[in-house]
């Protein structure tokens, strides 16, 4: 019996049987089937006229007795009695018809010495249309046939059997590792690794029993139309083998960690004790566990390797998806070891395990949006040493960028920002939207300005703060006393940085006590909280608002991997970046709200033409902390793409210049300065065509990447895809897209993180 929504493994397993059985199935109906013979006449021939012969008296219907032994089987195959309104089913010719001396009714004499009579023209002529050997041809036909098929059913019967008990003994064995890899699952949930390990061996030894039974039958898998189907089940078999060995070599790596998380072992740490108390043993675990972690990712990838081999053909719709699933679980999976490979790797060298490590930390200032996410007021350094957190000194951007000016090393800064100032410094280096690039250009001045090195730096905007808040609860700084919640964190430090600036000299002063604080409670979470913490980490560089360099090549090529480094991506494909610089001094960027609209159109040749419209809505006063906005707007598409229109409307005064093109980080870039005031909205919309075209090939695919600025909150996306004049129709897309009328498909998103799309087109279906 077939279960209820079986695993691709079980599936496997029941169509094995099914096709094994097929031959018999076949063979049993071939000889249910009514044989119906019909004796063809021969054309009449004119003869002379001879005497007349006796006639025979017209025969009775010919009848084989049943016996009662036999089956139905049997009754239907040997029933060839003749039907009143049809020929006769093999009824074979009257005695007299080949003896005519034989008179009606009676037997054929005993005595088989006699000669019989001699043969006469009459008796050379087909009497009954039946000749004695076209008879004795088909009956010797017949025989041969019926003995082929009982041979063939035989061999049927034979390979039926053999499937049956090769079905039962991989089936049993199968579901065994299966039930076993669900608890080890269950147990990595509850964070029992001890536990998983076990059942993770158990399953292995349930696997390779299944697949011995699977590869062990020679005579099943010679049958053609069988053995595809057995290599798509040792495929999945094998796959599920390398997990769970994948499984146990993990977990065996990864237990010495969560003993020292949960205190086992350990004397130093208990349910109080704070990150930096577990931050050396962690380091030191991680470094022993790589070979381990290495084998891991080999199992993985050859399970991934064995599961992309297998021919979607040969599964049916349901079990297809599933297997899709499981190809992306393990990605993911994979992708994760991955990570804690590459941390494994480089991060002991991070943490200051071979020398102290110094990093530049820039406070970003989204309030007054600028390319890599905010304006920089403050800045921190952070030091690292042994593993384990040893300093953070906090201080005003003014203060390096002072030195600059003091010292006469003043550069002009881009040609954009030389309307705020001659000298370039710090506050206003985070000028390429490319972090790593940015980054360079700080660390380079923070050095001329300090003349310190630093081997790292770090973005981050005040939703980290506001975000740790949540997680740390409120904080009281008695210098200001004011109480610091998630909720006030971000207009308390817009108002201490502006509207106190002229009481205080140091009007960033807040922002540097706040993050003291807020990092030393970090430091010193409770084990409890580290999941959340850990989270909040993800989202924040998920989202770009913690982007992180570091001046170790190896530790920047694990961040760039991981989408961690805020860089801008080089892509072959479709590619889509809007990032805008605040340059009016002004708070008021947290007041406009974009809205993006990209269309794309297929023409019939595969030439694509994107029409971009851009919307900013401001929903602020003319009061603090909102006012009027001006941005220095730059838009990243493909290199080479030939702008074919630009045009304003709504408050059309609103840009401020004619559109630029030139190249930059590879891109191409249509440049803007614009102004939007308070309680007004501008559109701009911008047309243009790639360098390259789709292919009108079956399975040709229409690729992008649109990424987001960080700093900015969600904004909203509507897409389109019009394929209306495109040879090929889409036959499936990611994200999914919905079919708006013939020849467009749309999607709406809300642009949080970088996405990308992928459309693969097919030849239309004519119905």
């Amino acid at each position: 019996m077939r279960r209820h929504d079986p695993s691709p493994l079980l599936n496997l397993i029941d169509w094995t049987r099914d096709i094994l059985s097929f031959p018999f199935v076949m063979l049993y109906r071939l000889m249910t089937i009514r044989l119906t013979i019909r004796w063809p006449a021969r054309p009449k021939v004119q003869r002379p006229a001879m005497a007349p012969r006796p006639q025979a008296p017209k025969p009775t219907p010919y009848a084989v007795e049943r016996p009662r032994t036999f089956s139905t089987f049997a009754r239907k195959t040997l029933d060839l009695r003749q039907s009143s309104d049809r020929p006769a089913a093999l009824r074979p010719p009257s005695l007299h018809s080949i003896y005519p001396n034989t008179a009606g009714g009676s037997r054929l004499s005993a005595d088989l010495s006699a000669a019989p009579p001699p043969r006469t023209a009459a008796t050379r002529t087909r009497a009954g249309n039946h000749s004695f050997p076209r008879l004795f041809l088909n009956r010797a036909l017949m025989s041969g046939a019926v003995l082929t098929l009982a041979i063939l059913l035989a061999i049927g019967s034979l390979l039926y059997q053999t499937s049956l008990n090769l079905y039962r003994g991989v089936y049993a064995e199968a579901l065994t590792g299966q039930d076993h890899l669900r608890l080890a699952q269950e147990a990595i949930s509850a964070q029992e690794f001890d536990t998983a390990r076990e059942e993770f061996l158990k399953a292995q030894t349930s696997l390779e029993a299944a697949l011995s039974e699977l590869q062990k039958d020679s005579i099943v898998q010679s049958v053609p139309i069988i053995s595809g189907r057995l290599t798509t089940g040792e495929r999945i078999i094998e796959s599920a083998l390398h997990i769970a060995e994948g499984g146990y070599t993990l977990t065996s790596a990864l237990s010495p960690m969560t003993d020292i998380l949960k205190g086992k072992n350990s004397s130093q740490v208990t349910d109080q004790s704070s990150m930096a108390d577990y931050t050396s043993q962690i380091m030191t675990v991680l470094s022993i566990s790589r070979p381990q972690l290495k084998l891991a990712l080999d199992d993985f990838d050859a399970a991934r390797t064995l599961l992309d081999a297998i021919n979607p053909s040969d599964l049916d719709t349901s079990t297809r998806a599933q297997v899709a699933e499981g190809q992306a679980k393990i990605a993911t999976l994979r992708d994760i070891i991955s990570q804690v490979y590459d941390l494994a790797s480089v991060l002991p060298d991070i943490l200051g395990h071979n020398g102290a490590r110094h990093y530049l930390i820039l406070f970003q200032n989204n309030s007054e949006l600028r390319p890599t996410g905010g304006f920089i007021g403050s800045y921190a350094i952070l030091t690292f040493a042994d593993g384990k957190f040893e300093n953070l000194f906090t201080d005003n951007v003014y203060n390096p960028d002072g030195q600059i000016q003091v010292q006469g090393l003043c550069k002009l800064p881009p040609k954009p920002l030389q309307k705020l100032t001659q000298c370039w410094g710090m506050r206003d280096a985070n000028w390429s939207p490319d972090f790593p690039t940015s980054a360079q250009q700080v660390m380079s001045l923070y050095e001329t300005g300090s003349g310190n090195n630093v081997d790292g730096m770090i973005g981050i905007t005040p939703e980290v703060v506001r975000d740790l808040l949540a997680l740390t609860g409120p904080v009281y700084l008695p210098q200001w006393n004011e109480v610091v919640t998630a909720d006030n964190v971000v207009s308390l430090i817009q108002y201490k940085v502006t509207v106190e600036f002229a009481a205080d000299q140091d009007p960033k002063r807040f922002l540097i006590d706040l993050s003291q604080v807020v990092l030393d409670r970090v430091l010193h979470l409770n084990r409890a909280d580290w999941t959340k913490a850990f989270d909040i980490l993800k989202s924040n560089l998920a989202q770009k608002d913690i982007q992180l360099y570091m001046e170790n090549p190896q530790a920047q090529l694990l961040l760039s991997r991981n989408s961690w480094s805020g860089e801008v991506q080089s892509s072959t494909a479709d590619y889509l970046m809007v990032n805008t610089a605040n340059l009016s001094a002004t708070k008021a960027s947290q007041f406009i709200v974009p809205r993006y609209r990209l269309i794309t159109t297929i023409a019939t040749d595969g030439t694509i033409t994107d029409k971009l419209t851009i919307t900013y809505q401001h929903t602020g006063s003319w009061e603090w902390p909102s006012d009027h906005v001006i941005n220095y707007q730059r838009i990243y598409i493909p290199k080479g793409s030939t702008l074919i229109e630009a045009t304003t409307a709504e408050q059309t005064e609103g840009k401020l210049s004619i559109t630029e093109v030139y190249e930059e980080l590879g891109k191409t870039v249509l440049s803007d300065t614009i102004r939007i005031v308070p309680s007004s909205s501008l559109m701009l919309s911008y047309t243009y065509t790639l360098p390259f075209k789709i292919s009108t090939a079956e399975g040709a695919a229409y690729t992008s990447v649109i990424q987001k600025q960080a700093g900015t909150g969600e904004i909203p996306l509507e897409r389109e895809i019009d394929y209306d004049s495109f040879t090929l129709e889409p036959l499936q897309s990611s994200p999914d897209l919905i079919f708006k009328e013939p020849g467009i498909i749309e999607g709406t998103y809300l642009l949080t993180t970088d996405m990308s799309e992928r459309i693969i087109f097919v030849p239309h279906t004519i119905l």
